[in-house]
């Protein structure tokens, strides 16, 4: 009986470790690094621009740390709030999945906003009340503002650009030009995500009451004002070369900014819980370009694609490969009623919306 026991607290064990490790990685996911690391990173860069050089190395990261927590406080929150709209939109998400529980992804909200505070605290108490207010705009945003359309996009766009506002107010320079500027470009490149993100999710969000302006307008016409937002910042990108304000040494990266590159994803036999990579395909720049170059007018949109994607993978893409997995257009999926195809869109600001479809 000794080695059955034994096996039994071993396999009993292992259990519990892979339970824990899926519970760390859905935790994990909540947080949407790459989101809060970016909102991080611009409030260092408003600093380098504020003071016109590095910040103290406390200065740089407190002001890094806060934002990324609160960041990270609020985005975990917004899962909690939209548990119920996200099983229709994004039933593999860790909340809705069962990964994790509500109780604990309220206590890792909680956590970040506290050391979020705290962070910004270090820094002075201007910085802590732009912190609380950015907390307390991702916080009502989450609650309620999301389901007022414009305006919910509006206020979390603002509260994006407010991470620029406050570098310059960590250096004590929050009126600084280019920072001001930054803050505007950076709200607009938010509030156009969000309009389009509406668009893919019009199914839930009825259900939840939201008055976005893909339920109010339809999914075409908001991805077409998302379209506009985005070409405002491209057109708007240009602006600081002009008056000065960027040497054009920094042109490139205002350029690979403006670049629309990201991919999408199709599982064609989707189980209701774990999505599995099926077909994938990669995309730039806008619709039109990509109209374009299927008449053969143009091929910047997908040289850019593929020069990118191949950097950013570190692999070489054969130019024929690449023609299959490029555009907007899943290959052909046979029809079989009550099966579900699930598209995975991922922007290339890494925020990420699902749709689920039935066939009849």
């Amino acid at each position: 009986m000794l080695p059955y026991n034994g096996q039994t607290t071993i396999d009993n064990l292992s259990t519990h470790l892979a339970l824990n490790n899926s519970k760390l990685h859905g935790l994990w996911r909540l947080l949407r690094f790459e989101l809060a690391f970016a909102a991080g990173a611009c409030v260092v860069l408003a600093e380098v621009l504020a003071l016109g050089g590095w910040p103290p190395l406390r200065l740089g990261l407190s002001g890094f740390l806060s934002v990324f927590s609160i960041a990270a406080a609020v985005l975990v929150l917004n899962d909690w709030f939209d548990v119920e709209t996200d099983r229709i939109n994004a039933p593999a998400r860790p909340l809705p999945a069962g990964v994790v529980t509500k109780r604990e992804v309220l206590a890792l909200s909680v956590a970040a906003a506290l050391s979020g505070c705290a962070s910004a605290a270090m820094i002075g108490f201007s910085a802590f009340i732009a912190a609380c207010v950015m907390l307390l705009l991702g916080v009502l945003y989450d609650w309620k503002l999301k389901r007022y359309g414009l305006f919910g996009n509006l206020v979390v766009g603002f509260s994006v650009g407010m991470s620029f506002i406050f570098g310059g107010i960590a250096v004590g320079n929050p009126f600084e030009p280019v920072v001001l500027f930054l803050a505007v470009m950076t709200m607009c490149v938010d509030l156009g995500e969000e309009i389009a993100a509406d668009s893919l999710d019009v199914e839930g969000d009825r259900q939840s009451g939201s008055r976005s302006l893909a339920i109010m307008l339809g999914a075409d016409k908001a991805m077409r004002i998302a379209a506009a937002v985005f070409a405002l910042v491209i057109a708007g990108s240009a602006a600081p070369f002009f008056v000065g304000w960027f040497g054009w040494i920094y042109l490139p990266p205002i350029i690979a900014f403006d670049v629309i590159v990201a991919y999408w994803m199709v599982d064609d036999n989707y189980d209701g819980s774990n999505f599995i990579v099926r077909q994938l395909f990669f995309y730039g720049g806008t619709r039109d370009e990509f109209a374009q170059r299927q008449k053969c007018l143009s091929t910047l949109a997908k040289t850019v694609a593929k020069r990118k994607d191949e950097k950013t993978l570190k692999i070489e893409i054969d130019e024929e490969a690449f023609d299959r997995l490029y555009g907007f257009q899943s290959h052909p999926i046979p029809v079989t009623p009550g099966r579900k195809i699930t598209v995975r869109v991922i922007s290339q600001f890494g925020e990420e919306s699902m749709k689920v479809l039935g066939m009849g």
